[in-house]
């Protein structure tokens, strides 16, 4: 029974019953993964996430969220054959597990004498067990082309419900040191707007159609002005603010937020570069917000990497806006500030030690991004000063770029040892390919580092900039890897060159 599946699962594997049954389980028990952030046994961690997905049964009886997401998931005994299975694939070494475990689990199926509905069912569960996570971490959840990604794997409503139970039991099963409450808070979010667009009869037209996607967009402005009265703001800011900001700004950024970012632009004219941090209450972070007058080459985000690990914080999520000054002069008020060049709006989340950042950890860094991007002071100068390490040379052990994740952005992913510096050189090696990034999703799993970078080339003038185009994602890359294997190449040539005019000289 659901509730007390993992209490009879134990006694079932203490009487070489559940072994009997399933044969590959043996294997499962005896395998110890090679990710360090698992501490049991494939087998015993999928038993223990069989017990957490019976607490989440019974947290039902208390919550009313958790209840919704139990209802209208019949198929129990499936989601609990999904959950002891989803890592089945491990014991086939050198293979994709979630690949092979959908192979093994249909033939598990077929023994068990499942039909072919439920057994189709078990194998997209198995397959896709970390299609959440991944996403959650990895890509813009506000973004359609993710919805989308999402809902096409998984077709039905109550396959997503048990696809997400099936992710949090997973998730929290692996140990508390390898998720974090923005991790849980990440998933549900994608869980709810991927339920929204199945349920809500208009929105398979609005996710796959432009025209009406900006509808989309221009609804949440109108609430946006309409839930924004209470804050005192007049209708005539309140319609340059809904009007000026980006799309992906309007349905990323809560409402009194906004608010106090309109603020910012306000002072910006004067004040030529505004950072500010804000403590959010039961986050494990502190949001860093950043309003300055853009580069005029792409490399303003890396410089901001920079000064954060210079001054002793790591980087959780990064969403950078461009508001084009030719919008910010046409769309404001009368007597307003003149922008003469385009306007970045970053928002990083932040931490330092695993902890949201001190009062004085955050004047500290404020004070260096003001030396750094105001004060002359070089980036590189400033690391050095701080005595933190930055990695010479990074070879990721992947790199790959996809332009169906997003409907205006390339995709490109780097998987790498999480080594000291790993973002900023990350960063500073896009912009010297000249890549503009507008989202970087930072994500660190048993001392590796996955990390995804939304981006586009620099558009020339007014122009907003363009994805990669496919052929030529290839090349990209390989001077990528080039870039990130010597950082610092065109720096020492410089150098060098400089070395041997001295010598001719004297």
């Amino acid at each position: 029974d659901m509730g007390n599946a993992s209490a009879a699962l134990t006694e079932l594997r203490s009487r070489g019953l559940l072994q009997a049954f399933i044969p590959e389980f043996t294997s499962m028990l005896r395998l110890a993964p090679p990710d360090p952030s698992h501490e049991l046994s494939v087998g015993e961690h999928s038993i223990y996430a069989v017990r957490r997905l019976d607490e989440l049964w019974h947290k039902r009886l208390s919550d009313d969220e958790t209840y919704a997401l139990w209802s209208g998931v019949e198929d129990h005994e499936l989601l609990i054959l999904a959950t002891l299975l989803h890592d089945v694939g491990k014991i086939e070494p050198g293979t994709d597990h979630a690949v092979s475990g959908e192979k093994m689990g249909g033939k598990i199926a077929e023994r068990l004498g499942l039909s072919t509905a439920r057994t189709e069912t078990l194998r997209m569960l198995i397959l896709r067990h970390l299609l959440m996570p991944r996403v959650a971490r990895l890509q813009d959840i506000a973004a359609p082309a993710t919805i989308r990604r999402v809902i096409n794997h998984v077709r039905t409503v109550p396959n997503l419900k048990m696809l997400y139970l099936l992710s949090l039991a997973d998730t929290c099963a692996v140990g508390e040191r390898s998720y974090s409450h923005l991790d849980l808070q990440a998933m549900r979010e994608l869980y709810e707007r991927c339920l929204l667009a199945m349920t809500r009869a208009e929105t398979a037209q609005v996710l796959t159609d432009t025209e009406k996607r900006e509808q989309l967009v221009q609804q949440e402005r109108e609430r946006m002005r309409r839930d924004m009265r209470h804050l005192e703001l007049d209708d005539a800011t309140l319609q340059r603010l809904s009007d000026t900001l980006p799309a992906a700004y309007v349905l990323n950024t809560p409402l009194p937020t906004m608010a106090t970012h309109l603020k910012f632009l306000d002072q910006l004219p004067e004040e030529k570069l505004i950072v500010d941090f804000y403590p959010l209450q039961g986050r494990a972070f502190a949001e860093m917000t950043i309003v300055a007058y853009d580069d005029a080459e792409p490399g303003l985000l890396s410089k901001i990497c920079g000064v954060v690990h210079a001054g002793g914080a790591d980087i959780l999520a990064a969403h950078v806006y461009t508001l084009r000054g030719v919008d910010l002069n046409s769309k404001w008020m009368t007597n307003a500030p003149v922008y003469g060049r385009d306007v970045v709006l970053d928002r990083l989340h932040l931490v330092a030690g695993g902890r949201p950042l001190s009062t004085s950890q955050t004047a500290k860094l404020a004070a260096l991004m003001r030396e750094v991007l105001m004060g002359g002071l070089s980036v590189e100068d400033a690391i050095k000063a701080s005595g933190k390490k930055v990695a010479q040379s990074v070879v990721p052990q992947k790199i790959s770029a996809r332009n169906d994740l997003s409907d205006e952005h390339t995709v490109i992913t780097v998987v790498s040892d999480n080594v000291p510096g790993l973002l900023y050189q990350v960063t500073r090696a896009m912009a010297f390919l000249g890549l503009d990034i507008h989202t970087a999703k930072v994500t660190t799993w048993g001392g590796q580092a996955e990390d995804a970078f939304y981006v586009t080339r620099r558009g020339e003038g007014n122009s907003s900039g363009e994805k990669l185009k496919d052929d030529e994602i290839k090349d990209v890359l390989d001077k990528l890897r080039r870039k990130l294997a010597r950082p610092n190449a065109v720096v020492e040539a410089v150098k060098a060159s400089s070395d041997v005019e001295k010598v001719a000289a004297s």
